[in-house]
């Protein structure tokens, strides 16, 4: 039996060549969504963080330090700048080619940031008026902790109705009202029986809703326009 070999030329080495494997190149909408995902998970656990660590610092013997919940809100709002900025320069790698698709993400991006505005969002309100106060010493935690953890349930009904209308958005794209009643009627107990957390509860969730909904709307129509071209 006689082996024929074939000449050099012929030899297939490109094929075999790892090098020589086209790469792959994201599309700008994944990226996009990529890091609006990574940046609402750094809000969740920002937010979620930044309340265990004021009660681990309660819990602690010893004075507690000031401003314990307000640079834990900085810090959030930074950890999500970094996640967000990480998780898209993964996809933009073709390193997550493996594990995320468009429809992995495209709910993803909008639910994420809903429900990371929705705990942190009203909360970063408070700390703004509270800044200048901070920066010149005084400790904000007290105000912030009681707004926080005295409407904690309201904040959950005001997450679920968040996300509700963030999957709607992904869906179809259409502005929508985020309902706020749910959240403000919850706030009333305790709240009725200090008249203000309630109204607090409305005009906190209207901003950080009305903000959102024009945000989601964007991210729809510029995820659609990538798809378009």
């Amino acid at each position: 039996m006689s082996v024929r070999l074939l000449p050099l030329a012929h030899m297939p080495t490109e094929a075999a060549s790892a090098t020589s494997m086209p790469s792959w190149s994201p599309p700008p909408r994944l990226v996009a969504r990529a890091r609006r995902a990574g940046a609402g998970q750094g809000l969740v656990m920002g937010a979620l963080g930044t309340i265990v660590a004021w009660f681990v610092a309660e819990a602690a013997p010893g004075p507690v330090a000031d401003n314990v919940a307000f640079i834990g809100i900085g810090v959030s709002w930074l950890l999500a700048l970094i996640m967000g900025a990480a998780a898209g320069a993964v996809v933009q790698r073709g390193l997550a080619r493996r594990f995320f698709d468009d429809d992995d993400l495209a709910r993803a991006s909008f639910v994420l940031p809903a429900l990371g505005l929705a705990l942190l969002g009203p909360i970063s309100l408070h700390a703004v008026v509270l800044a200048v106060p901070a920066l010149l010493g005084e400790n904000a935690d007290g105000w912030l902790v009681f707004a926080f953890a005295g409407t904690i349930h309201a904040h959950v009904v005001f997450a679920l109705a968040m996300v509700v209308e963030a999957l709607h958005v992904a869906d179809d794209g259409q502005r929508r009202r985020v309902v706020l009643w749910p959240a403000v009627l919850i706030s009333f107990v305790p709240g009725a029986l200090i008249v203000f957390p309630p109204v607090l509860v409305w005009v906190c969730g209207l901003i950080v809703s009305r903000a959102f909904m024009r945000l989601a709307i964007g991210w729809y129509r510029a995820d659609h326009s990538d798809v378009a071209a």
